[in-house]
């Protein structure tokens, strides 16, 4: 008897082995499907005005923020905001952190080998920040010198290839970079030139800094990140931007935060 209730015992505890198995080896959820059951898409963000606007370490708005809310009203779901450390986007990403990457992440090759990423929703380029009094400093009066640029973005490639005979200080945020640049332990910093506008024109920095006149960087696009190798969320987030832009809603968005002419066409 105590031999065929062990052997009951030995199966069932196969079966129950199985059946996690099975579990664990089945198909994963889509994006969209576990976005659709769990009914919310988590958003990736940073402090990036006009994209997203943080005021006393609390999310505002911005043109990134309310066209994400836009996206989720066309799909019927709820939009989160998760604050995020950019070096760690892609980690964040993979582990379900979040759902999606929208915070002016510049299109590069080595993005793509990583992840999915949209057609372009806006325009952009680096610049070039410098005290007032070297307005005219080139990459020659760089050498040498520290240079400060959030870490893993636009701005760190641009440090590291633009200005390889200069130091490279990475940053947690582009916005750091300016607080850098104002206790003078870097002598410039690049970061995106739709940032460096909005922090200029602010007092704490204006006619402090400016945008170097002699070094000028490519133009460059703003693109949404996915998980790679699921295209359905992306899709619908591309088809959903495509009504927005059809109806006004982008352009609308756009004027309120001053970057229209950002749009691509």
């Amino acid at each position: 008897m105590k031999k065929r209730i062990l052997g009951i015992i030995a199966v069932a505890a196969v079966a129950v082995i199985s059946m996690v198995s099975l579990v664990a080896c089945g198909p994963k959820l889509s994006d969209w499907n576990y976005i659709e059951n769990k009914g919310e898409m988590v958003i990736g963000y940073t402090n990036y005005a006009p994209l997203a606007n943080v005021v006393d370490g609390e999310l505002v708005d911005g043109f990134d923020i309310d066209l994400a809310k836009a996206v989720g009203e066309k799909l019927g779901i709820d939009v989160k905001f998760k604050r995020i450390q950019w070096n760690d986007k892609i980690i964040s990403l993979k582990a379900r952190n979040i759902d999606v990457i929208w915070n002016g992440m510049t299109i590069t090759a080595d993005l793509k080998e990583s992840i999915n990423i949209s057609a372009p929703y806006l325009t952009n380029s680096q610049a070039l920040i410098v005290p007032v009094a070297n307005a005219d400093w080139s990459k020659s009066d760089l050498v040498g010198k520290k240079i400060g640029a959030e870490s893993g973005s636009a701005g760190q490639e641009a440090v590291e290839t633009d200005f390889a005979d200069s130091t490279y200080v990475g940053k947690e945020s582009q916005v750091d970079v300016f607080t850098e640049l104002l206790g003078g332990t870097v002598s410039a910093g690049i970061v995106d030139a739709l940032l460096a506008a909005e922090m200029l024109a602010g007092s704490t920095y204006k006619g402090k800094f400016v945008v170097s006149n002699n070094f000028t960087f490519d133009s460059e696009n703003f693109g949404i990140g996915f998980r790679k190798g699921d295209d359905v969320l992306m899709k619908k987030v591309e088809d959903a931007l495509a009504e927005l832009k059809a109806d006004g809603t982008v352009n609308t968005i756009a004027v309120k935060y001053g970057v229209q002419g950002l749009i691509p066409a």
